[in-house]
C-alpha cells in the first residue's frame, strides 16, 4: 500500500520549511519498515525552468516529466506488493507537482494532467496547499529585495503591486485546481500559523484515513 503527500503553493508560503520539518519529524523517522521517497522541488518542477525560460519547453515535455515520476511511484508500489510484507508500505512526498505545473506553465490545462491525478489517487495521495495573504507576501518579498528571486519575479511586473497581483491570481488558480482534483486536500494559511502549527496540522491530516471530501 502507498501513502503520498504533495505540498503545493505559490512561492514564499513555506513549502520547503514544511518538507524539512516532515523529514525531521518523529513520524517519518519511526517508519523504519517503510520505503520512503522524498522529491524536493528541484526534481518535481524546477529542473524544467531553464528549458522553459529559453523557450525549449512545450506541454508534452511537462506531461512526460510528470508521468515519469508518477509511473515510477506506481512501479515501486508494485514491487513492494510482490515482496509481500504489509508493513513495508511506500511513503512518498512531493514538493510541488501537477498543480504547480498547471498553475505555472500557460500551455498546460487541467485536462492535461487529469490522468496523472487519477494515478495519484490510486496511490492514496493527499495535498496540502499552503496560502499567504497579500500583505504578508509583500513583506516577504521586500525581505528578499537583494536576492536572485527578486530579479526573477520582475518578469511578472514593473512594480511591486503588479507582481503581487500576479501571485495572488496564481494562488486563486491553485485553489481552483485543488478543488477540481479528487485528491483529499487541506488549505493552510501560512501567514496566520506558526511553522510548528503548519507541520502538526499537516501530519494530522496525512495520518487520517477518512476522506475530507
Amino acid at each position: 500500500m502507498a501513502q503520498g503527500l504533495i505540498i503545493e503553493g505559490i512561492p514564499l508560503t513555506g513549502k520547503t520549511s514544511l518538507l524539512n520539518g516532515i523529514e525531521r519529524s518523529d513520524y517519518l523517522c519511526n517508519l523504519t519498515q517503510s520505503t520512503k521517497l522524498i522529491y524536493h522541488e528541484n526534481l518535481t518542477q524546477r529542473v524544467l525552468e531553464k528549458f522553459y525560460n529559453k523557450g525549449f519547453l512545450d506541454k508534452h515535455s511537462n506531461i512526460d516529466f510528470l508521468y515519469g515520476i508518477t509511473n515510477h511511484l506506481l512501479m515501486q508500489e508494485e514491487f513492494l506488493k510482490l515482496r509481500g510484507f504489509p508493513s513495508n508500505e511506500l511513503i512518498f512526498i512531493l514538493e510541488r507537482f501537477h498543480l504547480t505545473h498547471v498553475a505555472y506553465y500557460p500551455s498546460l490545462k487541467w485536462e492535461d494532467v487529469f490522468s496523472i491525478n487519477e494515478s495519484l489517487n490510486l496511490l492514496n495521495t493527499k495535498v496540502v496547499l499552503l496560502t499567504i495573504d497579500r500583505n504578508t507576501f509583500k513583506t516577504r518579498l521586500e525581505e528578499r529585495k537583494d536576492t536572485g528571486f527578486a530579479n526573477y519575479i520582475k518578469r511578472y511586473g514593473k512594480d511591486l503591486e503588479t507582481i503581487l497581483d500576479h501571485y495572488m491570481k496564481s494562488q486563486d488558480h491553485y485553489l481552483e485546481l485543488a478543488d477540481k482534483s479528487n485528491l483529499d486536500y487541506i488549505v493552510l494559511p501560512s501567514h496566520s500559523l506558526t511553522k510548528e502549527e503548519v507541520l502538526n496540522q499537516t501530519l494530522n491530516f496525512f495520518l487520517k484515513h477518512e476522506s475530507t471530501r
